[in-house]
């Protein structure tokens, strides 16, 4: 299977994350048809500042509980949810504790919603 993306648009690697079809694991994300399962573990498989893009597809849904839960930490990673409306890629946070983090340089979030599962997020 292959993805045809304008290779113009990233000078990285692209990797795809699925919650409802994705593995966590060697071999994964490389194409749509076998993504990771969530945003954390594709960022982990990136290079600092070499353009990497990370594409979250419509539906899935990444579950934050704790303080730090979900960390963007290489620098020069686009991570872009696929979808519309409710179809866009969602990041729930479930914890009062729960957190985000975007700690490395020249990264970017596009098109992915955030919401609480709880009464409130300190």
């Amino acid at each position: 299977m292959f993805a045809v993306v304008n290779q113009a648009l990233t000078t990285g690697q692209i990797i795809f994350v699925n919650s409802v079809t994705g593995t966590n694991g060697v071999g994964y994300g490389q194409n749509p048809d076998s993504p990771v399962a969530s945003i954390d573990y594709a960022i982990g498989l990136c290079t600092a500042a070499q353009g990497d893009r990370i594409y979250v597809m419509p539906g899935h849904v990444e579950t934050v509980a704790g303080a730090g839960a979900l960390a963007v930490d290489v620098a020069g990673v686009d991570i872009i949810g696929l979808g519309r409306g409710a179809s866009r890629p969602t990041v729930n946070f479930t914890g009062t504790a729960a957190t985000a983090l975007l700690s490395a340089a020249n990264c970017s979030l596009r098109n992915i919603l955030f919401t609480g599962g709880i009464d409130a997020v300190v």
